[in-house]
């Protein structure tokens, strides 16, 4: 997963999270609005929240109980 602060000042955000992400097949990418270089300071809920939800689609889907 790659999260990209939404404010960049020395470089456009979307461009560089698409040439950051082009050579990674498959991988995850996030704009973080209204944040800076300081993303996780400055919007933890929604960095936090975003993180989670990767690590959550990561995980192997639970086995039903009971079965193997």
């Amino acid at each position: 997963m790659v999260v990209q602060d939404g404010r960049g000042i020395l470089r456009r955000p979307r461009r560089a999270l698409d040439r950051g992400t082009a050579r990674i097949p498959g991988v995850r990418a996030e704009i973080v609005p209204r944040a800076g270089h300081g993303l996780t300071l400055e919007r933890p809920d929604l960095v936090n929240e975003r993180l989670l939800s990767f690590i959550d689609s990561c995980r192997a889907p639970e086995t039903a109980a009971g079965q193997a």
